[in-house]
């Protein structure tokens, strides 16, 4: 993934397909799927699109069942 932050977000689907992902470079967020980049929008985009479609509950719904786990390799101090 080569646009975006040294970080790649995982996003799994209901049906299983984990093969979605996002990177972030502020204010853009890069999406991709196997790798390959689909599309990005500007997070200000996002946000006037949800507004726009009264999609707020929605995404307040789908925010209670959001879990992240950080698999980054922590540094050792030694």
């Amino acid at each position: 993934m080569q646009n975006g932050s040294d970080v790649a977000y995982e996003i799994a689907t209901v049906d299983g397909d984990k093969y979605f992902y996002y990177t972030k470079n502020d204010p853009t967020i890069f999406f991709y799927h196997k790798n390959k980049e689909i599309g990005s929008s500007d997070i200000k985009m996002m946000i006037k699109y949800l507004n726009n479609h009264n999609d707020g509950n929605k995404v307040n719904k789908i925010i209670k069942n959001v879990k992240v786990v950080d698999e980054r390799k922590t540094a050792s101090k030694n």
